[in-house]
């Protein structure tokens, strides 16, 4: 299924609490939206559900909102994401708690509290409509020191 949005895409915000979408066993989603991500919520399992095929291809979002400011996009669900988030030109920030299998792709991504990162290596040779050629992450270094110039503080 692909899904445009002319505007937000919103689950498990603004008091609609335990909101989601679900991605049945033989099915996928692809959803494409001009506006704020704000994904999920820890109190009642809100967010975009994958698990019935935990197959990261099965859920690509695609954003193409240019906001590249902190506290914008947002995505905080308990719910274990399978998916690729695609924001090539914004600023996205994974909450605490959340548990990502798949890949996350933006100008500037935060993880300002304990999140879980597992990189599907399959998304490697995976062509995705609407996508850039496939992402590899070439490099990788974790910031844990306030001394380190890449440090971010929230």
């Amino acid at each position: 299924m692909v899904i445009s949005v002319a505007g937000d895409i919103s689950l498990g915000a603004s008091g609609v609490y335990g909101s989601k979408i679900i991605i049945t066993s033989t099915g996928s989603a692809v959803i494409n939206f001009s506006g704020e991500l704000f994904v999920g919520d820890t109190v009642s399992g809100g967010g975009i559900d994958n698990t019935q095929t935990k197959i990261p291809q099965n859920l690509i979002l695609i954003g193409t909102s240019t906001y590249n400011s902190g506290s914008y996009h947002y995505y905080w669900s308990s719910i274990p994401f399978y998916g690729v988030i695609y924001m090539p030109n914004a600023y996205v920030t994974v909450w605490s708690g959340v548990t990502v299998y798949g890949a996350i792709s933006a100008q500037n991504v935060a993880f300002p509290y304990s999140a879980a990162v597992h990189y599907d290596v399959a998304l490697r040779k995976t062509s995705i409509a609407g996508m850039d050629t496939p992402y590899i992450i070439s490099k990788w270094r974790e910031v844990t020191s306030s001394s380190d110039p890449d440090w971010v503080s929230f």
